[in-house]
């Protein structure tokens, strides 16, 4: 048998390349994520060092700690989730910060999303803007807004492009093509068995917002109510014969005549 201090010295050894060995893999899965959350390259060499020391330090330590030899799915998360937040605040210090992109929507505006399905489109409240975008691993990416949809749905939903196309204001329809398609598609799914008491008459002088020119935001416009809780049953039943449109459901609470160009619009207001 060899001498007790040479077997000592053997077993320091090994024990000396195991956690060389083991460095070099914590290392290496960070050097990974660095590279997936800067695929550009961007890092200068100064800070490409640092966020690599700085999280395989972390994670190195806290394996010897426990007295384990190998990287687990935990250490792999802190590793994404470290390196992702460290490399985002070392490209952002690059450059000066871009100004946050003009939205055309605040939070608590009313728009109309389309959402796809059967439904296409459904009406919602902005709750959020300039939200993080989940799939962006370089944690760069913005979601322009978070809309709540209105019920039965409920749910929130990432609007991924401020564009007229993806999200629009709900308005007053009716001076676009498509005006009555939206407005069935904006009024409550499950409609009070019982009409609100109204605030106008026919014949009242009224504003209504309507789309203006850019589609973009909403204008006023005045009118006349021309009829109220209007029915626009059997049009609807044309356009979405899959939903029931009898009663309350395939009414809306006024149609207005627009004085906008000399000439009356029919527009169906939803409030």
């Amino acid at each position: 048998a060899p001498p007790s201090g040479t077997a000592e010295r053997g077993a320091r050894h090994r024990a000396l390349m195991a956690g060389k060995s083991l460095r070099r893999r914590v290392e290496d899965a960070v050097a990974e994520a660095i590279a997936d959350h800067d695929p550009n390259q961007r890092l200068p060499g100064r800070d490409y060092e640092d966020v690599l020391y700085d999280v395989a330090d972390k994670v190195f330590s806290t394996i010897t700690e426990e007295n384990r030899d190998a990287l687990d799915d935990e250490d792999m998360a802190y590793i994404a989730r470290k390196t992702r937040k460290l490399v985002a605040a070392a490209l952002d210090a690059l450059d000066p910060p871009a100004p946050p992109p003009k939205l055309r929507y605040a939070m608590f505006d009313r728009v109309v999303c389309n959402v796809g399905g059967e439904r296409r489109w459904a009406p919602g409240t902005v709750m959020s803007v300039l939200e993080d975008d989940p799939d962006d691993v370089t944690g760069q990416a913005k979601l322009p807004y978070v809309v709540k949809m209105d019920p039965p749905n409920g749910r929130l939903i990432s609007v991924p492009k401020d564009v007229y196309d993806v999200c629009r204001s709900e308005v007053c329809f009716g001076q676009r093509a498509g005006a009555l398609w939206f407005t069935l598609f904006c009024l409550p799914q499950q409609p009070a068995k019982k009409s609100a008491a109204r605030r106008f008459s026919v014949g009242d002088r009224v504003a209504c917002a309507v789309e203006d020119e850019s589609n973009d935001y909403s204008a006023w416009a005045a009118g006349t109510v021309l009829a109220v809780d209007h029915s626009v049953a059997e049009d609807a039943a044309a356009l979405v014969p899959g939903r029931e449109w009898g009663g309350a459901a395939g009414c809306v609470p006024y149609q207005v005549g627009l004085d906008a160009g000399g000439k009356t619009t029919i527009l169906y207001k939803l409030k």
